[in-house]
């Protein structure tokens, strides 16, 4: 649960201004029931949470709603509009919200997948980045590899990194990305550079925000790096975390609370 030390970060961070609210409050119970698989975590254009669990199952918890995609999908993201973006069948393509019209028996809306372009590997992941760029983690034979489209780059795939590891996470912009590997993290500028090594184990997620800095989840932590070293932001069961215009957003796949952090 994170309750607890987001009430205790907001009072304690208060000579900072910082601010924490929930968008969605834990429901352990029901988290539990439920069992989703493999959540994927994003945040469009207008601050709003989204979650796909299960490869086809779309959730927007504020909104209250929920749509079932016709393609199973691996991976969730947003780029400065409120259609989400996933990789499907090795192809990118948006899913289209605003046509949520066939209904399936359980009365749900069934959306269809839209293909924009052809991806790398035909097992891609796709997170959202900041300032338009997108990042693809990838299975290859025998390695992982990391690729960027950034608006910056003519709209075509940068191979960033090829690792043996699995990529956990990737973050960054048209000009500078991070990806997590194991415990670490490295910074891609033309070449990996180790930006640091987290103790308590494997970086689980990455967020980045040109107004705000980098920020990392592991299982149990939520943080910011600083060139002076990590800073402990809250406390969170395997969460996952993004960042929009200066705000950080965090959710929990333990109990599916959603927080929100500004003035950082």
């Amino acid at each position: 649960m994170i309750l607890a030390t987001l009430l205790a970060f907001t009072a304690l961070g208060a000579a900072a201004e910082p601010a924490a609210e929930w968008l969605m409050r834990p429901a352990p119970e029901a988290a539990a029931k439920a069992g989703w698989r493999e959540p994927r975590f994003s945040v469009d254009g207008r601050g709003r949470p989204w979650v796909l669990h299960d490869r086809r199952e779309l959730v927007c918890p504020v909104e209250g709603a929920q749509a079932r995609l016709i393609a199973p999908a691996d991976g969730l993201a947003h780029s400065g509009n409120a259609s989400p973006l996933v990789g499907a069948r090795g192809y990118l393509g948006v899913v289209p919200i605003l046509e949520m019209v066939e209904l399936g028996e359980d009365g749900r809306p069934k959306i269809p997948f839209k293909p924009l372009r052809r991806l790398p590997r035909r097992d891609c992941r796709v997170i959202g980045g900041a300032a338009g760029a997108l990042f693809f983690v990838c299975r290859a034979e025998g390695a992982h590899e990391l690729y960027r489209l950034a608006r910056g780059k003519g709209r075509n795939f940068e191979l960033l990194l090829r690792a043996i590891e699995p990529v956990r996470a990737a973050a960054g912009d048209d000009k500078t990305a991070y990806a997590a590997v194991g415990a670490g993290v490295l910074r891609l500028d033309g070449e990996a550079k180790p930006l640091f090594r987290h103790p308590s184990g494997p970086v689980r997620d990455l967020a980045f925000d040109p107004a705000a800095g980098l920020f990392y989840a592991v299982d149990g932590e939520v943080g910011r790096w600083r060139p002076e070293g990590l800073e402990t932001l809250l406390a969170a069961r395997r969460p996952q975390v993004r960042a929009l215009n200066g705000e950080v957003f965090v959710f929990s796949e333990e109990d599916w609370g959603i927080a929100r952090l500004s003035g950082l």
